[in-house]
């Protein structure tokens, strides 16, 4: 695995859990009826299938349960592979590629908003920022 690819990962990692909790709650919000069910004194209705209602909250939970630990695991790795390509960033001498790693691979930052935190003309010179800090970068990770 490359440098940049070994950072894009820590990126991927980030935007795979925000989907994966979307998901889930997506999930957990479909199971909440719609509308409330109201009971007067001369009717009460019940379900002909008595055992479905059951069994599909027992599905959905299992399913918010698959995910959950999907969450976990990936955010174990996000949180390894993140510290330890922080420390390496950490010992690079170069502020700005310091700086400009950890707001794109750690922090997730876009292009755009960099490009306008930086006060940079354009995303061009970003770009051209992005490239010279993951060659130091990778004089780094070779070290270690």
């Amino acid at each position: 695995m490359t440098a940049e690819e070994y950072l894009q990962s820590i990126r991927d990692m980030t935007y795979k859990i925000a989907v994966l909790e979307q998901k889930r709650d997506k999930i957990a919000i479909d199971m909440i009826p719609s509308r409330a069910i109201t009971y007067d004194d001369l009717r009460v209705q019940t379900s002909p299938k008595g055992d479905a209602l059951e069994n599909t909250a027992i599905s959905i939970a299992a399913e918010v349960e698959r995910i959950d630990t999907q969450i976990r695991k990936t955010r174990d790795t996000l949180f390894k592979r993140s510290g330890d390509a922080l420390e390496k960033i950490m010992l690079l001498k170069e502020g700005q590629c310091r700086r400009f790693l950890v707001d794109y691979y750690i922090h997730c930052e876009s292009i755009t908003h960099i490009t306008r935190e930086y006060g940079f003309a354009n995303k061009r010179t970003t770009h051209n920022l992005k490239t010279r800090a993951v060659k130091y970068f990778e004089t780094v990770d070779k070290k270690s």
